[in-house]
């Protein structure tokens, strides 16, 4: 499992689409590292002996990176909720408390220290993120795009994307 994680981690690093075009012009690179990151720290405090709270608190530290990048990171709650689950089973309800307290704690400390718009008015912060995520994701791209050989004023469809990644990778 080491050498499958060091070598997903090894191409993920070299890809060159992540490292040439992600610095240059979209936060796109850093949520895929941070949250490729934030998974892998989900399953290594996962696999700890014990169910260290410290390791889960370095879980929710990377986590808080990649939400912080893009909201579509809080999709990390999942893998978190999967491992949460397992800890329950095999450790108890205590455990998957300190799992979930831990990286709790994590995510929250770098969230809030990573957005110091938060320190000022958290409910408008919050609320304003909330309300332009939401009109992002349906109203679609804002800037013309060429693909296909048309130019589209919105979003060109799901074929896009699989044509895009294979393209660039």
């Amino acid at each position: 499992t080491r050498f499958v994680a060091s070598l997903a981690g090894l191409l993920i690093a070299l890809d060159a689409f992540l490292a040439g075009f992600g610095p240059l012009l979209h936060v796109d690179s850093l949520l895929a590292m941070s949250m490729f990151t934030a998974s892998l720290a989900i399953v290594w405090a996962w696999k700890s002996e014990d169910h260290e709270t410290t390791r889960w608190v370095i879980a929710g530290c990377v986590a808080a990176v990649a939400v912080l990048t893009r909201t579509t990171g809080l999709a990390l709650g999942i893998p978190l909720l999967i491992a949460a689950f397992f800890v329950w089973k095999y450790s108890g309800l205590r455990g998957a408390i300190r799992a979930v307290g831990g990286w709790t704690i994590g995510f929250l400390t770098v969230f809030v220290a990573g957005w110091p718009a938060l320190w000022v008015n958290p409910v408008t912060t919050a609320k304003a993120m909330i309300d332009w995520t939401i009109g992002a994701a349906s109203d679609g791209h804002e800037n013309p795009l060429f693909f296909g050989g048309e130019i589209y004023s919105g979003d060109p469809g799901l074929i896009f994307y699989p044509v895009t990644m294979l393209w660039r990778t």
